[in-house]
């Protein structure tokens, strides 16, 4: 879950499936990217064990199209789904 905060700050969690770490990111976060399955982002962990970092990049495929293009394309009948 990404939790927005002020401005441009963002809050996720990443995770293998055994362990977790809270990240914490400032700056334009893509919705793909919070919800990306594979994702790599650096940073220094603070004392609470919060990662703070400067980069997020996430992995699309080839077929990625952003909401608001595949809903505009939606509004006037021309999507194709792949």
């Amino acid at each position: 879950m990404v939790v927005h905060g002020e401005g441009i700050q963002v809050a996720f969690e990443v995770t293998d499936k055994e362990q977790s770490v809270q990240v914490a990111y400032t700056g334009i976060l893509t919705v793909p990217s919070a919800r990306s399955r594979d994702i790599a982002t650096e940073g220094i962990f603070g004392a609470d064990g919060v990662l703070v970092t400067d980069s997020v990049l996430a992995k699309h495929d080839e077929n990625y199209m952003p909401k608001k293009v595949a809903d505009s394309l939606k509004a006037k009948g021309v999507w194709q789904q792949n």
